[in-house]
């Protein structure tokens, strides 16, 4: 089993419509745990593996989510950069 720890996801509902972008904090052999946002108030939630898309950069998940959501990038920059404030420098590196 390949580790999915500190990758960054987009997660899906039962629908195949990407629903948002967040980070794997920890996995186990069919779930994994996703932060929505740096310091939220709230413990990961966990989703099976099987609703993931993973990637190794928080910008490789970006440009995949607009491409699957047509969500103009400029607003998933501005987001994912308000709720993972660490990754600010990196995320607005994306060109449009």
């Amino acid at each position: 089993m390949k580790a999915w720890k500190r990758y960054w996801c987009i997660y899906k509902g039962i629908a195949p419509i990407a629903t948002g972008i967040g980070k794997i904090t920890e996995e186990f052999e069919k779930t994994a745990y996703v932060m929505y946002a740096e310091g939220q108030m709230y413990p990961p939630e966990t989703w099976e593996k099987k609703y993931l898309l993973r990637f190794k950069t928080i910008t490789g998940a970006i440009k995949k989510f607009h491409k699957l959501t047509e969500v103009p990038l400029y607003k998933i920059k501005g987001l994912m950069a308000a709720k993972f404030y660490s990754q600010k420098k990196e995320i607005l590196k994306i060109k449009e």
